[in-house]
């Protein structure tokens, strides 16, 4: 049928041919250009679902966790000893504090300095009348600045005890014994055993330590040290 018309008639001429690339009008096969690839597209991939998870639909809580030092447990720190620390304050010079003090391992303070509140300060005499005299006078002298009238002898709290070293090797005269039992009514009195060291006036370290590790000077040093812990203590 001629599309024309609506009849029938000859097949149409362009039968065999081969549209132009502009569109308008035909030509012969071996006339048209070679047609272009055309360039394949490859597929998209499949997009994951778009499901929440599940994190973000329970709770707001961060996805990555630091991890920090707790806080240390409190500790109870042990108590301090309950023993005072313990100074020798000579009342006379040249007497043997310095030795005695470093046989004892304990500081040598000068009477005129004052010491700590939690400190012991030990008067160091000499067991002789001159002794006796320095260590009455300075009590006077401690108790004229209390308030009440001077008396009796009396404890002082700025005194912790009194040592006495020996005057020499010979035996502690009777008038010094009576005096030194007064004192002992009010301060613990510790006597210092004779040890010849204490005359000798020793400065070498190493000579010292010898004479601390006789048999005699170490048993009254161990003795000793035990009556200033229990006087002070």
């Amino acid at each position: 049928m001629n599309p024309l018309h609506g009849t029938t008639g000859q097949p149409s001429t362009t039968e065999g041919l081969v549209p132009e690339a502009h569109g308008y009008g035909y030509v012969a096969p071996s006339e048209a250009p070679p047609a272009r690839p055309v360039a394949s597209t490859p597929p998209a991939p499949d997009k994951p679902s778009q499901v929440p998870s599940k994190a973000s639909e329970t709770h707001s809580e961060p996805l990555i966790e630091f991890i920090t030092d707790a806080p240390a447990e409190a500790t109870e720190v042990p108590a301090e000893s309950a023993t005072a620390s313990v100074v020798l304050s000579p009342l006379l010079p040249n007497i043997g504090t310095s030795t005695m003090a470093r046989l004892l391992h304990l500081p040598e303070v000068p009477v005129s300095q004052d010491v700590p509140d939690d400190a012991v300060r030990l008067l160091v005499v000499e067991a002789s009348e001159k002794g006796m005299a320095a260590v009455f006078s300075h009590i006077d002298r401690l108790r004229a600045q209390l308030p009440e009238a001077p008396g009796s002898v009396t404890s002082l709290e700025s005194i912790g005890g009194i040592l006495v070293i020996p005057a020499d090797s010979k035996r502690t005269p009777r008038t010094v014994k009576l005096k030194l039992k007064v004192l002992s009514g009010a301060h613990p009195v510790l006597m210092c055993p004779w040890i010849p060291a204490l005359a000798s006036r020793l400065c070498d370290d190493e000579a010292l330590a010898k004479v601390a590790e006789a048999r005699p000077v170490a048993t009254a040093l161990k003795k000793l040290t035990a009556q200033i812990e229990a006087a002070v203590g």
